[in-house]
């Protein structure tokens, strides 16, 4: 297990590295990279986590002041300060936007010299030692039940917090145990010594601690040794050793896939997942420096691949993803250390529909678009903007045949834009008939609704006898019949 994905966080890797091709198909999609910045000139960042708002938490590189947590929100990158420590890590953040990580002193080898801490609505609480020596926060949920690891005299153990009490989740038979993830039910992942000292990825759920090497097959080749993500379908990332090599892995009901390598790389560490099962981490060269890259429909590309030409970027390590597909970790830009967000362009997953609407009445047409939280919304209608339509369902009021045509709506955000497939208003009349001097009403025909232009034949029609066609005057003349309606305005 290399050095950049112990327990303890490791700062700073070098650069200089020329990007790589991926192993398999290019998505045919190109991510805008956001620059998170720092609060000083020249300072390095490091993104740790996101939510589905696109919230972003790491740390920075104050100088003489030491490493600081950030919370980047909507272009902005915010200093959270600290719980009373020197250096302050934010690691996780849930949709709430409370964020957890730890704070520590110049020594923070000393015993009481590190603390959890928990960031919510702008104040910063110390949650205290969590029953250890050093308390260290990597997760949470919306429940605020938060995942991380004490230092004992025995040893680290993995805990969860919630509710102002910690539970100290213990080991697998050896010395050590660390918890780095916890979804929606409450279900925790990590990993754990067991009596021989090799670590082995675990998975806690209803108080019982599970080796999960033992749900998986005893002949597939795998020794699953950390485990770094869990969605709420209970599907769980990390790492593991198959083959003499280590590879990043997804487990899901008992079955371990192997993500593979981007190509000129000789293993690879999955970090985080969101609830469509696409993964993302980080891909060790030669060198041992790493590239990021993101695992989805069975393909492990190199996230360099999916950006612009000479962007300026080389992405290092892809810390997590969320459910709009946004990806936030840290790269080389323009030669310093920082934190990045990925946006992918936006996509369309249920396009407008045609539609048939009365004469008068009102027609809607709704696109469904996943993508950043910040997308944009304009309708055409046959290929002209329409004045004011900037949301992601229309409504054409009191339509007329004017409004007959082909409507679409274009989707963007700051990586780029898709254009819907048009949708066809098609405007007919309603054929209400109504006796308005005494006469009987005719029952035919039994259509509702025809288009202009439509020719209706009324059988057996009364004498001299005025009806009324979907809001034009008709008359049935002398005694004509059958009574032959063109069904136009004129």
């Amino acid at each position: 297990m290399k050095s950049l994905f112990s327990a303890r966080i490791v700062l700073g890797l070098a650069s200089g590295l020329s990007l790589l091709a991926a192993t398999g198909p290019v998505a045919a999609q190109t991510y805008h990279a956001a620059d998170l910045g720092a609060l000083l000139s020249g300072a390095y960042s490091y993104a740790y986590g996101i939510n589905n708002a696109g919230q972003v938490v790491g740390y920075w590189n104050t100088g003489t002041n030491g490493v600081h947590a950030f919370l980047y929100s909507d272009g902005t990158m915010t200093d959270i300060g600290t719980p009373g420590g020197t250096n302050t890590y934010a690691l996780g953040i849930n949709a709430a936007g409370q964020v957890v990580g730890f704070s520590d002193t110049a020594a923070p080898s000393l015993p009481g010299s590190t603390r959890a801490f928990l960031y919510s609505n702008g104040a910063m609480t110390n949650l205290g030692s969590l029953g250890g020596l050093n308390s260290y926060a990597y997760g949470l949920n919306t429940n605020i039940q938060i995942v991380g690891y004490i230092d004992t005299l025995l040893g680290a153990r993995a805990v969860v917090y919630a509710n102002g009490n910690a539970t100290n989740l213990g080991t697998l038979g050896g010395a050590d145990s660390y918890a780095y993830s916890i979804n929606a039910s409450g279900s925790v992942v990590g990993a754990s010594k067991i009596s021989g000292g090799n670590l082995n990825a675990f998975l806690w759920e209803n108080g019982v601690l599970t080796n999960l090497n033992a749900l998986i097959p005893t002949n597939s080749g795998w020794a699953l040794l950390e485990a770094r993500g869990i969605n709420d379908a209970g599907n769980i990332v990390g790492w593991g050793r198959i083959n003499g090599e280590e590879r990043a892995f997804l487990y899901s009901n008992g079955a371990v896939t192997d993500l593979g390598i981007v190509l000129g790389t000789t293993n690879s560490y999955a970090l985080g997942l969101n609830n469509s099962n696409q993964v993302v981490g980080a891909s060790t060269l030669n060198n041992n420096l790493t590239h990021a890259f993101l695992w989805q429909d069975g393909v492990l590309t190199d996230l360099n691949d999916l950006l612009p030409t000479n962007s300026g970027w080389e992405l290092r390590e892809a810390r997590g993803i969320n459910e709009h597909r946004q990806i936030a970790g840290w790269g080389i830009f323009n030669g310093q250390e920082r934190a990045f967000l990925l946006t992918p362009p936006p996509a369309i997953g249920s396009q407008p529909q045609s539609q048939i609407a009365i004469f008068g009445q009102n027609a809607v047409f709704s696109v469904g678009a996943w993508g950043s939280p910040q997308l944009n919304y304009q309708w055409h209608f046959n290929g002209s903007p329409i004045a004011g339509a900037t949301s992601s369902s229309l409504t054409v009021s009191n339509v007329q045949l004017s409004d007959g045509g082909d409507y679409t709506v274009t989707v963007s955000n700051v990586a780029g834009s898709v254009v819907s497939a048009p949708a066809t208003l098609t405007v007919h009349y309603s054929l209400t008939l109504t006796a308005t001097t005494g006469g009987a009403v005719e029952k035919n025909p039994l259509q509702a609704s025809y288009p202009p232009d439509s020719i209706v034949t009324l059988s057996a029609a009364a004498t001299n006898e005025n009806y009324r066609f979907g809001g034009w005057s008709g008359d049935a003349g002398g005694a004509i019949s059958p009574l032959v309606v063109v069904m136009d305005k004129n």
